[in-house]
């Protein structure tokens, strides 16, 4: 836990470098982010060791030939082609798994990068959602679905300047890491919304039907993926009823304050997008009571925090801003604290070690 300390008391100590040079506080704290991620041990991450065995494995392991293959695990496929490539190249420069890690680490932050600086988001928050809201711990995990999810950071930029080749390219990208980011194609959909009521009915009825014939169509497609499958059968459901009501609880006190914000017209479009992101993670928190490890797909959809937490903290009233950036703060850092204290069993970051 005292590297989880450092890191957050780093952050703390270092935020009056950002009134001086945001970039400044943004390289300090993403190298040390990127270096606690890249040298962690092999033991470090309930899925570790499963990734370093295909790593070890990777110049032998068969990549399916058959064309659905590079865009689903199908056929009897336990990974997809993209992610059992990706380790076939890295281990043909490097035969050392802990180059897995360090390769991916890179790519978690440069595309982290990429959407915070495209979107002109707030640096300290951008950090602290990475950090406090699952991404960090989760990425450092579940490898796959971490390249995926960053990925999708990248596409989620490219949704919001409506780039549909350039979206697309990142969309397959992050489907070729993980399977179960072949929902986020309804997130270029928000292009054709908006931040009223009809949309919002609109959404809520196609949430309904979603809600109610999900089960039918999850097992149509677990039928004929392993991933997926695996999914369904997990009795592991990341903390269920009390894990999903803080999380959409949280979820919908950041929606109802950002009601007493100004936003500036140029954010409006980044605005809607994250919202209705939301709207989906909160979908697949409460799908997950009933189909265990679905929550995980929430993640995707939880990049929408940080928008709408960067304008909290950079556009309340003037009167109460400071205030609201000290909450913001302290309920990020707390709230990992707690499920790293209380809940280490999770993703198996607690103990951290480093590898060397």
């Amino acid at each position: 836990m005292l590297i989880y300390y450092l890191l957050f008391a780093f952050n703390i100590i270092t935020i009056p470098i950002n009134k001086y040079s945001s970039k400044i506080y943004w390289y300090l704290n993403a190298i040390l982010i990127w270096f606690i991620m890249a040298f962690k041990s092999l033991n470090v991450g309930a899925d570790t060791p499963s990734y370093v065995s295909i790593y070890k494995n990777a110049s032998t392991i068969i990549i399916p030939k058959n064309f659905i293959n590079w865009f689903f695990p199908a056929n009897g496929a336990r990974f997809e082609n993209g992610y059992l490539v990706y380790n076939r190249l890295l281990s043909s420069i490097n035969s050392n798994p802990q180059f897995l890690f360090i390769v991916s680490a890179s790519i978690f932050i440069i595309c982290l990068a990429f959407m915070v600086k495209s979107l002109h988001l707030n640096t300290i928050v951008s950090i602290l959602v990475f950090e406090c809201l699952g991404f960090f711990s989760f990425f450092m995990n579940a490898l796959r679905q971490g390249l995926a999810c960053s990925l999708c950071m990248v596409a989620f930029v490219f949704a919001v300047k409506r780039r549909p080749v350039k979206f697309l390219l990142f969309y397959y990208l992050a489907l070729s890491m993980h399977s179960s980011a072949i929902i986020f194609a309804v997130v270029y959909l928000i292009n054709f919304l908006r931040d009223d009521f009809k949309s919002s009915i609109l959404v809520m009825l196609a949430s309904l039907v979603f809600l109610f014939s999900f089960d039918n169509i999850f097992a149509q497609v677990a039928m004929n993926s392993e991933e997926m499958s695996n999914f369904n059968l997990s009795t592991e459901n990341s903390g269920g009823i009390v894990n999903v009501s803080l999380s959409v609880l949280m979820i919908i006190i950041v929606l109802v304050a950002m009601h007493y914000i100004n936003i500036p017209e140029m954010y409006s479009k980044v605005y809607i997008f994250s919202k209705y992101m939301l709207y989906g993670a909160i979908l697949y928190y409460l799908i997950s009571l009933r189909s265990t490890q679905i929550s995980r797909i929430a993640m995707y959809f939880k990049i929408g925090f940080f928008p709408l937490l960067s304008y909290l903290f950079d556009y309340s009233s003037k009167e109460i801003r400071t205030i609201i950036q000290f909450i913001i703060i302290l309920v990020l850092i707390t709230y990992i604290l707690v499920i790293f204290v209380f809940r280490p069993e999770w993703t198996r970051v607690v103990p951290y070690s480093f590898c060397f």
